[in-house]
């Protein structure tokens, strides 16, 4: 099993949460933010339960992304039937055969023939709906001048704004992000609230904290509790105001009016801030008495048991990490990350192997895609004797996630099927992944 990151990105930190090309709604927002910090069982919250039919077209897109990664079949179903081909007869011919050209040459979007005919059409010549299909190509393509061309032919709204934002982000032009604040503060088809969130994200996209906090708080005066109020956390604490950071967070922790979503990020962003700042004072069991407060609040919030578990196996507290992991999966037994790391950790900790074998089966089960669990169940077929039988399942972690871990145990493997040859390669392979880890060490002294 290798380590789930609790945090792939925070992206409260990061940079600015942003929305597709509809208008920033709440619960969009948040799912956004959680999609950006690679946690997409929670960002797809959003849309389950929700028909794909009544969504716009950027949110049946990032809804398609989002159940494809959790697996969820039903929800795929339900997608409406994409346009049919000759839904271009309406366009006058010069157009039509452009149009095709652009498709032709974007089959593969990375193509610089892509990127070519993206920029020598005109927007002009089409519809809005092709012109959102021309940007969408643009953002596979990786063009990000295209990418802002098309966007800019677009309504623009409070979606088309945070996209700018976002684009900006990656390529900063303070001239480019004063005239971006102009524009916004002249649109008259913006609400208070959106346009201070706006405000607010490219006041800290120019580092500039101070009109960042100012923008936030603006937004705060509207009765729309949002992750406005995290935000005004973060530029808190770029200002080193730590004091009024903490403050701000537990203001949202324990204010009933915010979703339980935002209050229980609220925690786990006051849990990242502590970090950062490297706060000596018993951070670990700081960090942990954290994490019980908003389990007082929250006892079914198995997102946050799992985190806790994860931070006292840090700490070496193995025994009460695997209590936090029972006790989760006595409230949810299919929490497939659970049982990895719960089946991972008795065959290899506890050296129990045959135990082991059925949460981590049941894991690979319920999410034979992931990496780290393909991992874990190679890892104890291998620890139970069952070379032969582990190999395919960490061949395929091997070629969907390369890790030193793995290249570790697909050497172990290798060499008590007698290759040594090919152990050797593995373990070359992954030391140049991670020179310094435990198991590729330890394989390479069994190595003749």
């Amino acid at each position: 099993m290798r380590a789930i990151p609790i945090f792939a990105c925070l992206a409260l930190l990061c940079g600015p949460s942003v929305a597709a090309e509809t208008p920033p709604v709440e619960a969009l927002l948040h799912s956004e933010f959680l999609f950006q910090a690679g946690r997409f069982d929670e960002a797809f919250g959003y849309y389950r339960g929700r028909s794909p039919v009544t969504m716009s077209e950027a949110e049946r897109r990032r809804g398609r992304e989002l159940a494809i990664a959790v697996g969820d079949t039903d929800w795929l179903r339900g997608l409406p039937p994409e346009p049919e081909a000759d839904a271009q007869a309406d366009m006058p011919e010069p157009e039509r055969l452009a149009w095709q050209g652009l498709l032709d040459a974007c089959a593969d979007p990375d193509a610089e023939a892509c990127r070519s005919r993206l920029a020598a059409l005109d927007p002009a010549d089409f519809g809005e709906r092709y012109r959102r299909s021309a940007f969408d190509i643009a953002r596979r393509s990786g063009d990000a001048a295209q990418e802002l061309r098309w966007l800019k032919t677009l309504p623009q709204d409070g979606g088309s704004y945070y996209l700018r934002i976002v684009l900006l982000s990656k390529a900063m032009d303070d001239a480019q992000a004063k005239a971006l604040m102009g524009e916004i503060a002249d649109d008259s088809g913006l609400n208070p609230f959106q346009r201070a969130v706006l405000q607010g994200s490219l006041s800290e996209l120019r580092r500039d904290w101070a009109g960042a906090e100012r923008f936030y708080r603006e937004a705060l005066i509207e009765p729309v509790p949002s992750m406005t109020a995290l935000r005004l956390a973060v530029v808190l604490l770029r200002q080193d105001r730590r004091e009024d950071a903490f403050a701000q967070l537990h203001a949202v922790q324990e204010d009933v009016r915010y979703s339980d979503e935002l209050r229980r990020e609220a925690f786990l962003t006051e849990i990242q801030f502590r970090r950062i700042l490297d706060i000596p004072f018993e951070q670990g069991r700081t960090t942990e008495a954290i994490y019980r407060r908003a389990l007082s609040i929250w006892p079914q919030a198995h997102g946050l048991r799992y985190r806790l578990a994860m931070h006292l196996f840090a700490r070496g507290r193995s025994p009460a990490a695997m209590a936090e992991l029972e006790a989760l999966l006595v409230q949810a037994p299919g929490h497939f990350e659970a049982l990895n790391a719960y089946g991972y950790t008795l065959a290899k900790e506890l050296d129990r192997p045959r135990v082991a074998l059925a949460p981590v089966e049941r894991a690979y089960r319920l999410a034979p895609e992931r990496a780290e669990i393909l991992d874990s169940y190679g890892y104890v077929l291998h620890r139970l004797g069952r070379n032969r039988d582990a190999l395919p399942s960490l061949e395929k972690a091997w070629r969907l996630t390369p890790s030193a871990v793995t290249a570790a145990h697909l050497a172990l493997v290798h060499l008590q099927l007698g290759d040594a040859g090919q152990a050797r390669s593995y373990l070359q392979q992954g030391l140049q992944l991670d020179a310094d880890e435990p198991e590729l060490l330890a394989v390479r002294e069994r190595l003749p």
